[in-house]
């Protein structure tokens, strides 16, 4: 075999597999990011536009946060009512520590 028929036979297997290497490959994976990303997609704020539209003077329209599926006023209530409960245990159980120290007046039961 001569060197020039050698040469041409491993440039043509380097071709083939520089062709059918990347098509025969491993699959990608969903990754935790991806994962992750898909989750909080619909909760992204975008600074630089906020940005943008308080110096332009052009608020941001009142239906495109609910397109990009924020959540509804029903979902915000039920955030501020649990935060609410978490004050009044807070303050309860600070009022129970109050009494038991004898810092504060009143009946433990």
């Amino acid at each position: 075999m001569s060197r020039r028929g050698k040469w041409i036979r491993i440039g043509a297997i380097l071709a083939v597999l520089l062709v059918g290497v990347p098509r025969i490959g491993c699959r990608r994976t969903p990754s935790l990011d991806d994962a992750l990303s898909s989750i909080t997609e619909p909760y992204r704020f975008s600074i630089l536009r906020w940005q943008l539209s308080q110096i332009l003077g052009r608020p941001e329209p009142a239906g495109q946060r609910e397109e990009r599926g924020a959540v509804s006023s029903e979902g915000s209530e039920l955030v501020v009512e649990y935060f609410s409960l978490l004050d009044q245990a807070r303050t309860a159980r600070w009022e129970a520590d109050a009494i038991a120290n004898g810092v504060h007046q009143g009946d433990l039961a």
